[in-house]
Order: structure tokens, then C-alpha cells, then sequence
């Protein structure tokens, strides 16, 4: 599990981090209502058959939020390092931030912004292959993208100059940005993308 390997490189005890984990492997969840338990449950045995077990540490857990920013800590890292995301100047002690993204559990947005000597097609190919890469990593961490069409999308900025002034430009609906299929097993097949147009996800 994700979880115990990010609690075991943060220096947590092994019998610690197989405590924190073991319990909701082995567990039987229920829903309990005043007319008593359910007799269905998920969990447990139907994880161990189904041979998917659960990568975090439960919602609502007191750890959660810190060990999820153990987990994706790094693949912000990876981002920054990459070139992705966006470079602020400080015009008064002259100091550089770098942001690639921002978010919190299964909120994440990415930021891709133009360099001075960049073109929209420079940036537009610099997003791609940030999304890209922020997919694969998200797959090499047990997690995947939420491809439904009311959770994933994007937004083109861009500006165009006139006379001295900025004027918002017009949606292009042929700007389109590609993730891979979190059901797809060859990278090769072109049904393993889905397009992101119109700002809103097509479902391939």
C-alpha cells in the first residue's frame, strides 16, 4: 500500500505503519441504522478476492491530510522539476516562485502559464505533457484521474493586444488536451485517451 510506504520513508516504525493500515484491510464496513447493521459489507475478504485493496488511509481518518501530503508532496516535486506550472516574480526583492499546482485530496488543479519567450503553441504542448505526466504519476501511486464529465476539465486564458490593451480571445474548439484511460493497458491504442474539448471531458 501507498500509505505504508509513504509512512515507512517518513520514518514511522514498521509495526506503527502496518497498524495504521492492517485495520482497514481486515475490517468488515457496515452501514448501521437504528434497525440495526446491514448484511452486506465491503471490505475485508471481497477486497482480498477482488485483489484491490485500499492505497490511503480512510476518509475522515485524523492522519489523513498529513500523510496525503506525503504522498503527493513529491509529485509536485516532479512537476516544478519538469518545467511545469507557473513562475511568479517578485518585482521588490526580486525572488522567484514556482507553482506547479494546487489542491487537496481529490482536488487538483494545474497551472500552466507562457514563459516570455513562449507562444500559445509552446504552452499548449507544455500542458499536455504536464497532464500527461501528472496521469502517470497519480497511476504509479495507486490513484488514477476522475474522468466523468462534470469533474475533469480545462480552461484556455489567452490575450490578445490592441492598441495598447489586453482583450480576452475566443474559445478555439480546436484546442484539445489528451489523458490516458485509467482502464487502458497499451498506450499504443488511440482508445486509451480521452480528449478534453470544449472545456469539458469527452468520454471516449
Amino acid at each position: 500500500m501507498v500509505a505504508y510506504l509513504t509512512m515507512r520513508k517518513f520514518g514511522i516504525a514498521e509495526m506503527a505503519a502496518k497498524c495504521a493500515v492492517s485495520g482497514l484491510i481486515q475490517m468488515e464496513h457496515r452501514v448501521r441504522t437504528v434497525y440495526g447493521d446491514l448484511a452486506s459489507y465491503y471490505g475485508r475478504h471481497k477486497w482480498q478476492d477482488e485483489g484491490k485493496f485500499p492505497h490511503g488511509n480512510g476518509q475522515g481518518n485524523g492522519d489523513s491530510p498529513s500523510l496525503w501530503a506525503a504522498i503527493n508532496s513529491p509529485l509536485l516535486q516532479i512537476l516544478r522539476e519538469m518545467g511545469h506550472g507557473v513562475e511568479f516574480d517578485s518585482p521588490i526583492t526580486k525572488k522567484k516562485m514556482k507553482l506547479s499546482a494546487f489542491g487537496f485530496v481529490d482536488d487538483m488543479d494545474f497551472v500552466q502559464t507562457a514563459r516570455e519567450d513562449e507562444d500559445e503553441e509552446q504552452v499548449w504542448e507544455k500542458a499536455q505533457q504536464g497532464m500527461t505526466l501528472w496521469e502517470s504519476l497519480l497511476r504509479t501511486t495507486g490513484g488514477a484521474l476522475e474522468l466523468s464529465d462534470t469533474k475533469t476539465d480545462f480552461v484556455r486564458i489567452g490575450f490578445k493586444w490592441k492598441n495598447g490593451r489586453s482583450k480576452l480571445m475566443k474559445k478555439d474548439d480546436n484546442k484539445v488536451l489528451q489523458v490516458k484511460d485509467k482502464n487502458c493497458t497499451n498506450s499504443t491504442q488511440e482508445t486509451c485517451f480521452c480528449s478534453l474539448e470544449n472545456s469539458r471531458l469527452r468520454i471516449c
